[in-house]
């Protein structure tokens, strides 16, 4: 797992935003508000400089496919087989890069994330099992089932076009999984959740396809220039 500061200086987003491709670049010109812009072409830019560390090419060489729900993927024709996931918040971009399927989420933790008013989001078991804690731990404890079901579809590549309440995961400590699905209950078992140390005000999960994952953390110093 990278960790990716978002805060950057200048000349810095501008030696960025020359790595991105045409497509990119666009996208981003059309992002009014200046500090969404200066975040995307910098988690963009160091999403390029990770994976060309690992696929041994210049950054702004990299294509990328997309598949059916518009998740970025590199070509199955790449020297390397690599999988990866972006997330960020308004101040933390988080990369993960894996030899398997994974997912990556991360949520600012510093306001009120009321699970009622995210209901339809939730199982019926988990809305219970949230309604049942004391108030003060209700916070908390949706943001760990929220960022455990964000990159779980995000490992699986559906994104949120996926029936969220077919699937219930964990909110024990002991027990970070899956613990029931609907709709494809082989994958009870086939995936492993390991919660990020994304910061004090950040909350994050990634999930990867297998039963135990242990995720190593890099810094951006670590890139080659």
């Amino acid at each position: 797992m990278w960790l990716i500061p978002l805060d950057m200086q200048d000349r810095m987003v501008v030696q960025l935003a020359k790595i991105l491709s045409r497509d990119e670049r666009e996208q981003s010109s059309q992002l009014r508000k200046g500090s969404v812009r200066k975040n995307f072409i910098v988690a963009r830019g160091y999403l390029r400089r990770i994976l060309a560390c690992y696929v041994k090419v210049r950054p702004e060489t990299i294509v990328f496919d997309f598949n059916e729900n518009g998740k970025p993927e590199l070509p199955k024709n790449s020297p390397e087989e690599i999988f990866f996931n972006l997330s960020h918040t308004d101040m933390t971009a988080v990369c993960a890069v894996a030899r398997r399927p994974v997912g990556i989420d991360i949520e600012f933790a510093g306001k009120e994330w009321p699970h009622e008013q995210f209901r339809e989001f939730l199982s019926a078991p988990e809305f219970k099992t949230l309604s049942m804690l004391p108030q003060a731990e209700r916070n908390r404890a949706f943001l760990k089932v929220w960022v455990r079901k964000e990159a779980y579809l995000k490992a699986k590549g559906t994104g949120l076009h996926y029936p969220l309440a077919s699937f219930d995961v964990s909110i024990s400590p002991d027990h970070s999984g899956l613990i029931a699905h609907r709709l494809e209950p082989d994958d009870v078992g086939r995936w492993s959740f390991t919660e990020i140390d994304a910061g004090p005000c950040c909350l994050g999960a990634v999930a990867a396809q297998g039963k135990s994952s242990e995720v190593r953390y890099r810094v951006l110093e670590e890139l080659p220039e």
